[in-house]
């Protein structure tokens, strides 16, 4: 999981925050201790917080 939190003046659209998010998990290799365990099936979330409004995406 990757948490952002953005301004509301800030940003109008999280869909490209949450998508950084998911590149970050990726590229940081989040991932990588529960692969090394065994656990193949992993999901990688992406949250963005603007305000009370949340955008949560998800890549398997």
């Amino acid at each position: 999981m990757e948490f952002k939190s953005v301004e509301p003046e800030e940003v109008k659209d999280l869909e490209p925050i949450a998508e950084l998010a998911l590149q970050q998990i990726e590229a940081k290799g989040y991932q990588q201790e529960l692969l090394e365990r065994g656990i193949h099936k992993v999901i990688n979330l992406g949250i963005v917080f603007r305000g009370k409004e949340v955008l949560v995406k998800a890549k398997d």
